[in-house]
């Protein structure tokens, strides 16, 4: 948790956003285990909502928040509400114009819908409001081996090649990264592409961050 917590404060810090999130209402869009919007916690939004269709996560998201509130100063929680929802990112079920700031962060490239979920984020976002999306690339030598080497892997169980990757003793996050790469399937897309995509559903400015 701490591993993957600090690397999302550092994205946030380096790309001098703090002001995009405190006192903001932030709405995560397949949140997984929640890492991210407990993360923002630090930069203290008024209201963070998660959403995720796996069960299992907005378990686990839950139950992380129960002890997540225990470690960190309190202070953090004395304005933020922050919750975890079962819900689907095509049809979230929240409020049209609510949100000052969104996040998608690795997930979109997986759905068979992309511009479906994107459409939806859309629509709940603020007039003005922000997204935040962490996409995978396209249009390198990389696609080519990331593709190459599930084709190699897919007769392999799973569970072989994740104990393996936990065997080589990399960093949490780099762990994460390998074994999802090496599972998932990923849509590439360039910068241009994204670029164009998203201008298309109404979003008025790309910019890639560093």
């Amino acid at each position: 948790k701490k591993d993957r917590i600090e690397r999302y404060h550092k994205g946030i810090k380096i790309n001098k956003i703090e002001h995009l999130i405190k006192n903001k209402k932030i709405v995560d869009f397949g949140c997984g285990h929640g890492n991210f919007l407990m993360s923002l916690l630090k930069f203290q939004p008024k209201e963070c909502i998660g959403i995720d269709f796996g069960k299992s996560s907005i378990d686990y998201a839950n139950k992380v928040l129960i002890d997540f509130r225990n470690r960190i100063k309190r202070k953090f929680f004395k304005s933020a509400k922050i919750s975890f929802l079962i819900r689907s990112v095509y049809k979230s079920k929240l409020q049209n114009n609510y949100f000052d700031f969104a996040l998608q962060n690795g997930v979109f490239h997986h759905l068979r819908s992309e511009n479906q979920a994107y459409k939806e984020v859309y629509r709940v976002l603020k007039p003005g409001g922000y997204l935040w999306v962490y996409t995978d690339g396209g249009g390198g030598i990389r696609d080519f081996i990331w593709d190459l080497s599930q084709k190699l892997l897919m007769n392999i169980d799973n569970n072989v090649v994740q104990n393996q990757i936990r065997s080589i003793g990399l960093s949490a996050n780099k762990e994460y990264h390998l074994g999802d790469g090496l599972s998932a399937r990923y849509r590439h897309t360039t910068l241009q592409d994204i670029k164009m995509k998203l201008k298309k559903i109404g979003f008025k400015y790309v910019k890639q961050l560093n």
